[in-house]
């Protein structure tokens, strides 16, 4: 009896050996971290999903238009200067070429506005972008025009009341604004402003064609301009950023 308790002792204590090395000698495999993909919902790796969305952006353009060190805000405060007075003068050589009226002193302040907004583009690469040249161009000559005409119109109307006129001009060019396609260009109002002194000072006086030339051909040819100068010059002083 006492051996047979021995042997089953014994055998016990094998078995449970037998459990523990196996228990020992078993590898525990490490699990490499998933993600998910947002674009197809499958579990990828994290480095694999990177290069996807890496090579997603390069064909889409995301990483080929590097920004410029265009030399912090001295440096594009100069360029703004630049690109303004550079075509400024080309205006005015324009205006000395055909023998028309191509410059109006409101035009100082649109060149300045145009100019600052080509220098931001041009930090980006982008300003001579087709669709934002166009978008510009749309809302700035559809405010300058439609406000022009509508001045045109009630000066014919009313007369040299100069009080009546000066208001409802700018009055009117900012109800045009508002209420048409056209984005808040404040500079319509100075053209406006500009046609109203020509009533009052009883001088010759052009008909509606005021609202196409000079002001809207006008604006158009400054806002090309200054896109155009922006972007060569930045080329010529700005370092690429990574």
């Amino acid at each position: 009896m006492a051996r047979r308790t021995l042997r089953r002792c014994g055998v016990c204590a094998l078995l449970c050996l037998a459990a523990v090395s196996r228990s020992s000698l078993t590898w525990t495999t490490p699990t490499r971290r998933l993600q998910t993909s947002t674009f197809t919902g499958l579990q990828v790796p994290s480095s694999q999903l990177q290069k996807l969305e890496r090579t997603s952006r390069q064909s889409r353009g995301g990483d080929a238009v590097l920004s410029k060190d265009l030399g912090g805000k001295v440096g594009e405060g100069l360029l703004v200067s630049l690109v303004a007075g550079l075509s400024v003068f080309a205006m005015s050589r324009l205006q000395l070429a055909i023998h028309k009226q191509v410059w109006v002193p409101p035009f100082g302040a649109i060149v300045l506005i145009f100019a600052t907004q080509a220098v931001q583009e041009a930090k980006q690469g982008k300003s001579l972008d087709a669709s934002s040249m166009l978008k510009v161009a749309a809302e700035a000559i559809v405010g300058v025009a439609g406000a022009c005409a509508l001045t045109v119109g009630t000066a014919r109307l009313l007369g040299g009341s100069p009080s009546v006129l000066r208001a409802l001009a700018v009055s009117f060019a900012s109800l045009w604004m508002t209420f048409s396609p056209a984005s808040f260009f404040p500079p319509a109002g100075a053209l406006c402003a500009l046609f109203v002194e020509r009533v009052v000072a009883k001088g010759p006086l052009p008909g509606f064609e005021y609202a196409l030339f000079p002001c809207s051909i006008g604006v158009a040819l400054l806002l090309i301009s200054t896109r155009v100068l922006a972007s060569v010059l930045a080329r010529l002083v700005g370092k690429s950023q990574a």
